[in-house]
């Protein structure tokens, strides 16, 4: 898939600054899940890297906005907050994702903060490291105490069953009663190729298929309703001759949706440029990080 041509002349013209920065292996990249290499980041003794917004709509130019990206680490290389402020109307809006882990490195708790209220997922896992248990409250924060709560939204138990490629999971709902199956199958090198998950009560099924590029790095996921012969998303992924995400499109039922293009500073290999491309208006978000803040 070509990037758009505004796209190619930003990348040629800072050269091809590449690093690994990144974790794509389950196709998390830019999304809600911690998607960055704990270990790179460690090495890097990377505390925090911060980006400036400037935004570009269809036929204009590049305008620099208030509000931010940031992005916070311990000292373990886990990434612990991801920050956005944006501007909207005339108010900044600031959209917070919080993770927290045991002391095996797991997730336990992921946290999205926005407008005074949260919603907290909470993770427990098995020997395996496979997740057990997931409740998701709706939180408040406040300076008076007796203004907190914490509401209980979704409560879900799971139960596996695992061969030497196949790997089935068992959901159950707020009421103990089993509601999902979703199978995973592996290749005998263990790379994932497939997952199926059915909905009991209703018999949709959600099937998705994972390819690899010659190096074994995602290249693509692609997901189809039941027996849908087209599928309805599509997420492909693109590297650098050095196996570094340097871009991610979103297909949806064969349309260019979302494009993220990354360029890396050749010095630290952390992130120097993100762009993000809506192709439905031709908008266009510019973040330009600046010198990254690292523990002593």
């Amino acid at each position: 898939m070509k990037a758009t041509s505004f796209l190619i002349i930003i990348i040629i013209a800072c050269s091809n600054c590449w690093g690994q920065f990144i974790d794509n292996s389950k196709g998390d990249a830019f999304t809600t899940a911690p998607f960055f290499n704990t270990e790179f980041v460690k090495s890097s003794h990377l505390k925090s890297i911060k980006g400036t917004i400037s935004t570009k709509k269809q036929n204009d130019i590049f305008r620099v906005q208030k509000g931010h990206y940031a992005y916070y680490f311990n000292e373990m290389g886990q990434i612990i907050t991801i920050e956005e402020i944006h501007l909207i109307g005339t108010k900044l809006d600031t959209l917070k994702q919080c993770y927290t882990y045991d002391v095996l490195g797991n997730l336990i708790c992921h946290k999205t903060e926005s407008h005074g209220a949260a919603i907290s997922t909470y993770f427990k896992y098995n020997e395996a490291g496979l997740i057990i248990s997931l409740e998701k409250y709706n939180e408040s924060s406040s300076s008076v105490p007796q203004a907190l709560f914490k509401n209980l939204l979704v409560k879900e138990n799971m139960e596996y069953q695992k061969s030497d490629s196949l790997l089935i999971k068992k959901k159950f709902n707020n009421y103990s009663l089993p509601y999902s199956t979703e199978t995973f199958i592996y290749s005998k090198e263990g790379y994932l190729l497939e997952s199926n998950e059915l909905l009991k009560m209703v018999g949709t099924s959600y099937n998705k298929y994972y390819s690899y590029n010659e190096k074994g790095l995602l290249s693509s996921i692609s997901s189809f309703y039941n027996d849908d012969k087209d599928a309805y998303e599509e997420l492909c992924f693109s590297y650098d001759k050095y196996g570094n995400l340097s871009a991610k499109h979103l297909m949806s039922m064969g349309q260019l949706t979302k494009e993220i293009q990354i360029i890396y500073n050749e010095k630290n290999y952390l992130f120097s440029y993100i762009i993000y491309h809506d192709p439905s208006n031709e908008s266009m978000e510019l973040i330009k990080f600046e010198s990254p803040i690292k523990f002593r």
